[in-house]
């Protein structure tokens, strides 16, 4: 790993940071090259309390994460959300509507901060959202794939200028969403946020990380890095799929 890259990462300032001695405790001693980090497990994230996992002050957003039947709290400050990986037309009023309620507050957020008038749904009351709205004049959709499939039964997403699907996809669902028009795919993990972009390349679709953000193969698993965050993440081992990196 070059220089400059661990200038980036900047992994001393999270080992020397005072707000926090999570990574102290996990690390022993501070690693010099990303490699070196022991890698963080699920476990080792949802056991320890948010307070000690916290290397930001500010206000945000606390939500509940649930990964594999482990519940635990992640703090989001409103500039990690603003900085959040995530593209939308000028001046659109967009729909925000995920099965996780912290999700679409999240994802409306973003929208305020970015300069658009969001109005937030709810799956569980599908069509008094999609008839709000058509009121409110909606022309694109912020929305994870579970939920677009439901939308799509109900309101004519072809109209919309465009439509984006924030989500971990599988191979063959990403391959369908990306051969359709307007439609714009994101990487999504809860405890980190937006990770990159899913595009079409002639070999199929590939994964573009977002600014500071790295992922790792290690064996059948990917690791996550994004350290300038609240609760920053260095070789997360998460469940996300291989062929993400190839």
């Amino acid at each position: 790993m070059n220089d400059s890259l661990i200038a980036t990462l900047d992994l001393p300032a999270i080992y020397n940071n005072p707000l926090s001695d999570f990574y102290r405790r996990h690390w022993s001693v501070c690693p010099t090259e990303l490699n070196q980090a022991p890698v963080l497990t699920l476990e080792q994230l949802a056991s320890t309390p948010l307070y000690n996992r916290l290397y930001q002050k500010g206000a945000g957003l606390v939500k509940t994460v649930n990964q594999d039947g482990e519940l635990f709290l992640v703090k989001r400050n409103f500039s990690d959300i603003g900085n959040d990986f995530l593209s939308l037309p000028h001046r659109t009023r967009p729909l925000v509507i995920f099965r996780n309620s912290d999700t679409s507050l999240e994802f409306a957020l973003w929208c305020y901060g970015h300069g658009h008038l969001p109005y937030i749904g709810d799956i569980n009351n599908l069509e008094a959202s999609l008839f709000s709205a058509e009121v409110f004049k909606c022309d694109s959709l912020v929305t994870d794939w579970f939920s677009c499939q439901y939308i799509e039964e109900k309101w004519p997403v072809s109209t919309l200028r465009q439509i984006n699907i924030v989500d971990t996809p599988t191979l063959n669902w990403a391959k369908k969403i990306l051969n359709r028009p307007n439609f714009r795919l994101y990487l999504y993990l809860a405890e980190a946020g937006n990770l990159g972009e899913v595009k079409v390349k002639k070999s199929g679709p590939a994964f573009y990380p977002a600014p500071g953000t790295w992922l790792e193969k290690q064996t059948n698993q990917i690791l996550v890095t994004k350290i300038k965050i609240t609760t920053p993440l260095v070789r997360y081992k998460t469940q996300l799929p291989t062929w993400l990196i190839t």
